[in-house]
């Protein structure tokens, strides 16, 4: 850690690969912590619950982590943060031991351009006509920093990892449709904070749901895939906060309610935001030019492509129906943690993708692009 000081004493608390950009912007002040957390001389079982790391007196988290991992002088304190699995700490601890925070970024780029390579391969042999709305959702998510912010990299990476399933796993059970969804959510709770947990559930939703046939059954699998993964996700969330109870004598509990409430109260600076406050907040974040630009290109092709073939296509609104769920929940998710989506909107924002891939996939099923013969690339 000590090899990375001068990246995260150059980089800053919050900085953005593209000045003005919010999509673009890095979480080094969480990715800080998380480190902090890493290097922490601890080992028993009770430090694994709490989760402690050391900080310095009226120093943000970067500053700390630099001095820390410096041995530089100073005030110091003991803050743990119990209420989360923390799980990245399995990944991150061990290759610490090899690499420093710079050769973790750049394995993690390597990853991630692998991942996005072999699903696009995989699209082009039986989902084609699918290309275009995952190729647009992935621009807006701005994947370039998932490897370069570790408070990213959890969902980012369980999304690929997932949809890489689902194209590799033709049959599925109903049943093990449900478990997967189960699963993600475990993981989920596991790895990640509070990011953008939404589009590790339903991007590799929307990825069964281009080879589901039946309206009726693509909204049965968007429901009971949707309550799958609540169950897994507060199931396990909710697992950390009763064994680190138990195991620390500490009421793990009152703190994740009490800091559940600060996420949902809809107070902010001594003020009160509205739901609608916050949901144009993280629109905001997707309201330039270029995206505006890339909307329009979007939409062009597609009336482009149904002025074209109109006469041998059949329209199926009702085919929108369950697509039409799926990007209603982000929207949902705002309404329900109104507080913490309005201070952290510029990585909550990302929620908002699930419903464009969702609009767009559900674009080329309405239109029925999916069952023409020969579907172009895009």
């Amino acid at each position: 850690m000590q090899r990375s000081t001068q990246l995260y004493d150059y980089e800053g608390v919050y900085p953005q690969l593209i000045t003005g950009y919010k999509m673009s912007q890095l979480d080094n002040c969480t990715d800080a912590t998380m480190l902090l957390n890493a290097i922490y001389p601890s080992g028993d079982m009770r430090d694994a619950m709490i989760v402690p790391r050391t900080e310095y007196y009226d120093r943000n988290p970067v500053d700390s982590l630099t001095d820390y991992a410096s041995d530089v002088e100073g005030e110091t304190y003991s803050v743990g943060y119990p209420r989360y699995w923390h799980g990245y700490l399995v990944i991150i601890k061990p290759l610490l031991l090899l690499f420093d925070v710079g050769d973790i970024r750049v394995f993690s780029l390597f990853i991630l351009f692998g991942l996005l390579l072999a699903i696009i391969l995989l699209m082009q042999k039986d989902r084609k006509c699918y290309l275009l709305p995952f190729a647009t959702a992935v621009l807006l998510l701005d994947p370039l920093v998932f490897p370069v912010s570790f408070q990213f990299s959890a969902v980012g990476y369980i999304t690929l990892f997932l949809t890489l399933l689902v194209l590799r796993k033709k049959a599925w059970s109903e049943a093990g449709r449900l478990f997967m969804f189960f699963g993600c959510g475990i993981a989920t709770a596991y790895f990640d904070f509070l990011t953008f947990p939404l589009v590790g559930l339903y991007f590799p939703m929307i990825f069964m749901l281009m080879r589901e046939a039946s309206w009726k059954r693509s909204v049965k699998l968007v429901i009971l895939g949707s309550l799958s993964w609540i169950v897994g996700y507060g199931g396990m969330w909710a697992g950390k906060w009763l064994l680190g109870s138990v195991i620390t004598g500490q009421n793990i509990f009152a703190d994740a309610l009490y800091r559940a409430g600060e996420y949902s109260n809809m107070q902010y600076d001594e003020g009160t935001v509205s739901h609608m406050q916050v949901i144009f907040k993280n629109v905001q974040v997707l309201l330039r030019y270029p995206i505006l630009f890339l909307a329009i290109a979007v939409l062009a092709w597609y009336i482009w492509r149904f002025v074209r073939s109109r006469e041998t296509l059949k329209v199926s609104y009702i085919e929108a129906l369950p697509f039409l769920l799926i990007a209603a929940a982000p929207i949902c998710w705002y309404v329900a943690l109104g507080t913490h989506s309005y201070i952290h909107y510029w990585f909550t924002y990302r929620n908002l993708c699930v419903s464009v891939f969702a609009v767009l996939t559900g674009l080329v099923k309405v239109l029925g692009l999916h069952k023409a013969e020969k579907d172009s690339l895009l």
